[in-house]
Formats: structure tokens, C-alpha cells, sequence
């Protein structure tokens, strides 16, 4: 087997919840995506997801540094024109047919391709499908079957909710592992609707919404906007979220898991899952179980890495490479935009009673001037205008923009990205 001591198909219609067979394939199935979380996590990190969203968002600041008057998020138009280069031309479609009696199927296929495409919204969800990878270095774009309504699936997962085998290390190879897992968030009456047998079962167990101060708590989002979700060891240890009472919809983690299971049917003749297995499960409950509904047997994801590392399928961020970046340009530039700023003001100096009191006063009201009141004997009263610097600065902000467009491949950027 793929993966030892699994119990047989579960009948999730007429066999009891919380059998001897569910509890062994539950705690098999948590044991694998632990796995997966935890070699996930020795290359990305436990907070590098909000870490890549902070950097595009702008809200990456040195503790030390203030940034009073000038912060430039280059970030964001340096991620938003790479996605744009990737997305912007769209696939060709036709259909060829092998045989000329064919010929009439394959024409219907060439019309239908390019109606699905847009009824389906792939075009931006491409869009969205990259710009998420260039954000948090990777992502999948999954293709499904919706079973209840009758429409095909396309969504975009961003690379905290899916889970994969340790043994792959190309996104592109995701066929030569041995399990895949998406985690969603489902509200409890869609679950009630689509698993009528066992729906009813699965309980509360996360917030969608996050507690105000008002409420205890300031709470804390991910990229998904899940909040305060628990992690598969949090699951494994029984220790979970059980959502908030101030939802109006309580919702429960669900997650969908296609893995390769060997074993056979009874009468050892036949595979049991030629096509690989499908386990639905919540954190307690098997919602569904069975064969992989797809014909060709492949995973329904596809995943992408933005910036390749030979180690591992998870990529680099733009979004960190172009940090450092961020970074030393805002220095630059608030420390120039602030000396011009002073070079406005102008500095008084004087021995300590040149002037009266009052008119010290004076002087010291207008927030503009700079006073400075000397204590040493017979110095002169000078009024003078600071210095102004900063055109090598400039040159050198514009040669941080050259390498930025030289790392993202963005050479038409202008010089202006915001």
C-alpha cells in the first residue's frame, strides 16, 4: 500500500460515525498532513506568510526608523507589473480532430473551450492565481467538479490552505507524490446540504470573523482571511477553536484529501481505488469516502512557485527579494524629503540673554525656525539657512529602482513606480 494499515472504503451512508475503521483513517489522514505542515514549514517558516503580506502591503518598517515624512511602497508596483507581464496575453484554443469523422465533435469543442473559459472566470483567476504566488511564493489553482450544483470548480488556493507530500520537491511534479490536501471553510448548513447523511454531524470549530477590543480579544487574519484556524498538531493534540457565538453563519475547517491507496477490493482481483482515494473529513467526521471522481486518476491541482529553489517546490517571494530594497530606498528617501524640509526653517543662534525672554519666546513659537541659545560669552546673533543635499541621494534612490527593475524582469517600469 501507498499508505500502510488504511481500513477499507468507509460507507458514510449507512455505516455509524466514529467507528473502529474511521478513527484508524482519521488519525492516519491527520498524521500525513502533519508531515506535510511540518516539512512546509522547515522551508517557509511558521510567519512567512504574513510576513510576504506585509511586504506588499507596505507595512514593513525598521522598529528604529519613524519614516515621518516620505514611505514609497515599491513593492506592490514591482509584484503588480510582473503579474501583469505573466497574464496578460491569453492561450490560444482550438481543436484539432485525429480522425476526419471527428471532425464535427472537435469544431463543437473549439466553440465551447473559449464559453467555458469565460463562464468560468479563469482569466482573472489566473491573474489572481499568479499575483498570489508572486506574494507568498506559491500557490495551486485547483479544478473540480461541484456535484450539487453541477458546475465545475476553479479556484485559486493560496499556499497556507493545501498540503503535499514531503517526498515532492517540483511544483510542477505534484503526479509523483503520494497525497494531496486542500483545506477549506464551509458553512455548517452547506455542509448539512451536500453530506445529508453525516453533514449534520460536524461542529463549529472556526471564526471567520475577527474579535473587536470590544470583545476580549483584537484577533489575528490570515492570507485567507481564516481566523485563529487551528493547525493540524493543534488537531492531533484535541485542542481546537469552537468559533465565536457572535456569527451569524457558524462555519467548520473541512478538508479534502486525494491520496494513492493499493489495496484491493474483496476477492483480491481488482484494485479498490485504480484511480487513487478521496477522503472529505472535518475535524471528527468522515464526510465522504471513495475513489478519485476524476477519470485520469491526477490530483486536481496545479501548482506554481514563483522563484524556483532546487530544494524544494515552495519558491522564493518577490515580495522578499525585493525587501532589502524597500527598505534602503525609504531611508534614502525620507532622510532627503527631511533635510530639504529643514533647509526651509531657519536656524537662530545666539548667546544665551542676546535677546529678551519674551522675544526668545518669539522665535521658539514658530515651529519652523530652528533656535538654538548658546551660553558662551560674546558670541554674535546669526540667522543662517541649513545646507541643502541630497542630488546623490536622488541618483542613488534611482539606481535601488534600476536593480529592482533589474531583479524582476521589469524593464519598462518607469521611473516613478508609484
Amino acid at each position: 500500500m501507498a499508505v500502510a494499515g488504511l481500513p477499507p472504503k468507509i460507507n458514510t451512508k449507512n455505516d455509524p460515525a466514529n467507528s473502529a475503521d474511521e478513527k484508524i483513517l482519521l488519525r492516519t489522514l491527520k498524521g500525513m498532513l502533519v508531515d506535510a505542515e511540518r516539512s512546509k514549514e522547515n522551508y517557509v517558516g511558521s510567519g512567512t506568510y504574513e510576513d510576504n503580506l506585509n511586504c506588499y502591503r507596505g507595512d514593513l518598517r525598521p522598529d528604529d526608523t519613524d519614516y515621518d515624512i516620505f514611505y514609497l511602497n515599491i513593492i506592490k508596483p514591482f509584484i503588480n507589473n510582473m503579474v501583469a507581464a505573466l497574464t496578460d496575453s491569453r492561450p490560444g484554443m482550438d481543436m484539432e480532430a485525429i480522425k476526419p469523422s471527428l471532425k464535427p465533435m472537435s469544431d463543437v469543442l473549439a466553440h465551447l473551450m473559449p464559453s467555458l473559459w469565460n463562464l468560468n472566470r479563469i482569466q482573472p483567476k489566473l491573474w489572481k492565481f499568479a499575483h498570489t504566488t508572486g506574494v507568498f511564493s506559491h500557490a495551486a489553482f485547483y479544478t473540480g467538479w461541484n456535484n450539487v450544483d453541477r458546475t465545475i470548480i476553479a479556484d485559486v488556493i493560496p499556499g497556507n490552505r493545501f498540503f503535499i507530500d514531503p517526498i515532492v520537491i517540483e511544483s510542477s511534479s505534484l503526479m509523483f507524490g503520494k497525497y494531496v490536501a486542500i483545506k477549506r471553510v464551509a458553512t455548517l448548513d452547506e455542509l448539512r446540504v451536500m453530506y445529508k447523511s453525516r453533514g449534520i454531524l460536524v461542529k463549529s470549530d472556526v471564526s471567520v470573523v475577527p474579535k473587536l477590543q470590544s470583545d476580549g480579544g483584537a484577533g489575528s487574519r490570515d492570507s485567507k482571511g481564516i481566523i485563529d484556524s487551528p493547525s493540524m498538531t493543534e488537531l492531533i493534540g484535541g485542542k481546537s477553536n469552537k468559533g465565536s457565538s457572535l456569527e451569524a453563519l457558524p462555519r467548520a475547517n473541512v478538508w479534502e484529501i486525494y491520496f494513492i491507496d493499493h489495496q484491493y477490493a474483496a476477492g483480491g482481483q481488482e484494485r479498490a481505488f485504480p484511480t487513487g482515494r478521496r477522503v472529505i473529513m472535518s475535524e471528527e467526521i468522515i464526510l465522504d469516502d471513495g475513489p478519485n471522481p476524476f477519470w485520469d486518476g491526477e490530483f486536481p491541482l496545479d501548482m506554481f512557485d514563483w522563484d524556483t529553489d532546487p530544494e524544494h517546490p515552495y519558491g522564493q517571494s518577490a515580495a522578499q527579494e525585493l525587501r532589502s530594497l524597500q527598505t534602503s530606498f525609504n531611508e534614502l528617501g525620507d532622510g532627503t524629503i527631511q533635510n530639504h524640509v529643514d533647509s526651509n526653517r531657519l536656524i537662530f543662534q545666539a548667546e544665551y540673554d542676546a535677546i529678551d525672554e519674551k522675544d526668545w519666546q518669539s522665535w521658539a513659537g514658530n515651529k519652523r525656525n530652528i533656535i538654538a541659545r548658546l551660553r558662551k560669552r560674546g558670541s554674535d546673533m546669526s540667522i543662517r539657512v541649513p545646507p541643502a543635499f541630497g542630488a546623490d541621494k536622488i541618483q542613488m534612490s534611482e539606481r535601488l529602482l534600476a536593480w529592482g527593475r533589474m531583479i524582476s524582469g521589469i524593464s519598462n517600469l518607469p521611473e516613478n513606480p508609484g
